[in-house]
């Protein structure tokens, strides 16, 4: 919690590495039921503050197809070794 005013350094870092600050949180634990509930909401800005460019709705889904075509032709190639 805290992030932009008291844990600056720590948020950049954690972006640049593709975590959001709220899941190095997470990660560490120790929390009531009541200060996740209160954490959830601002996920919303958090995620924003990750994105890095802004994209057209086509291109990210080609992207993702690209991808996902590319992982199941690697993994078919592990199967067929079985």
């Amino acid at each position: 919690m805290n992030w932009e005013e008291e844990r600056g350094e720590e948020m950049r870092s954690a972006l640049k590495k593709g975590k959001l600050p709220y899941t190095v949180d997470e990660e560490r634990g120790g929390w009531t039921p009541e200060q996740r509930a209160s954490a959830t909401p601002w996920l919303m800005g958090q995620v924003a503050g990750a994105v890095h460019e802004i994209k057209p709705a086509a291109e990210i889904v080609s992207e993702m197809v690209r991808d996902a075509v590319a992982i199941v032709r690697g993994n078919a190639g592990l199967v067929a070794k079985l």
